[in-house]
């Protein structure tokens, strides 16, 4: 009898400390880490590397720790037996290779996303410890993890000295997550010496389908005079505005604001304008917390959003809040 289990992780080379994981097909027992075997490939190999085998059930993870200054790999195979509902049972599972690298040559770092305000356009910029050249697109290592095939993400990479940015170009009606790695080698401009990239690599998850609401809240005329309605889209959008719907009544001013937490619906809503919360002072500003007021369109990601209507000639008209069929956004959905 054999229990089939899965070595994983799917960083190439790993940059410091680091896990081995390992999944079986059923939950197991007296699994110890003398049942695996670990076996130098190359470079440091095993020297000074210690392991730590934790876990239960069905899944365990081996915790790798890495000395500095070196760099290598090993592979681990499972040569023990498991226990199945009380049964012996050996372990079929295809050895698995792992590389690290502490050698920090010129250390790197993917930032935070950011999106600019054309359309389709996500930045992951990229932090040099030093000047660099001669760092361009054949550089990177992007792969395709889920969903639409890569070649529909269109990317460049732009900057000089220590600060670049890969910028990506999300086909219309695509989406996906893909892995950024950088595996070329850099020149450093202050000796002109060729140096490996120590960067931990990202995987980005977007999604550029239309944006869909998932609710519109009851409109209702506040102390202020104006119409609040409230909404929320089934995932984050980008660039969500004014411009994004349609009212279904005349007004003279309308205003919109992007609730600061993308999981919870803040229980708030922006206040009326008033002596206390003044027209002047409450646009541009955040408003209570959980509310931040949108000038033309939101660059920032955004579920909850409120908008704010200032009731035409006939302030009977209730509004009716539709999204347009070319409304500009950009949805999102980012891991890093």
């Amino acid at each position: 009898m054999s229990i089939n289990a899965v070595i994983s992780n799917d960083i190439s080379t790993h940059i410091g400390n680091f896990t081995v994981n390992i999944a079986f097909a059923e939950e197991v027992t007296d699994f110890v880490i003398s049942d695996l075997t670990f076996t130098a490939v190359d470079g440091n190999g095993l020297t000074d590397i210690s392991r730590v085998l934790t876990g239960s059930g069905g899944n365990y993870m081996v915790n790798v720790s890495v000395p500095a200054d070196v760099k290598g790999s090993f592979s681990v195979a499972i040569t023990g037996e498991v226990l199945v509902s009380g049964v012996a049972e050996r372990v079929v599972a295809t050895v698995k290779t792992f590389r690290y690298d502490t050698i920090f040559d010129v250390r790197t770092a993917f930032l935070p996303l950011r999106y600019s305000d054309l359309e389709n356009e996500v930045i992951l910029p990229i932090q040099f410890d030093e000047d660099v050249i001669w760092f361009d697109k054949s550089d990177l290592f992007v792969k395709r993890r889920a969903g639409s095939l890569a070649y529909l993400l269109e990317h460049y990479v732009r900057g000089e000295d220590s600060d670049y940015e890969v910028v990506f170009h999300p086909a219309r009606g695509t989406w996906g997550a893909i892995g950024v790695d950088i595996t070329g080698e850099v020149i450093k401009e202050s000796d002109l010496v060729r140096e490996i990239v120590n960067v931990d690599p990202v995987l980005i998850s977007y999604n550029n389908l239309p944006g869909v609401l998932a609710d519109v809240d009851t409109p209702f005329m506040s102390a202020d005079g104006w119409w609040n309605v409230g909404l929320s889209f089934e995932y984050p959008v980008v660039g969500f505005g004014i411009h994004s719907i349609i009212t279904g009544i005349d007004h003279k001013r309308s205003f919109i604001y992007r609730g600061l937490s993308l999981d919870v619906e803040p229980e708030n809503v922006p206040p009326a304008f008033s002596s206390v919360y003044a027209f002047s002072e409450v646009q541009g500003k955040h408003c209570v917390g959980d509310w931040e007021y949108v000038d033309l369109k939101s660059t920032e990601q955004g579920r909850y959003f409120w908008v704010k209507l200032q009731p035409g000639d006939n302030e009977d008209d209730v509004p009716e809040i539709l999204l347009k069929d070319e409304n500009g956004l950009r949805p999102v959905s980012v891991a890093m």
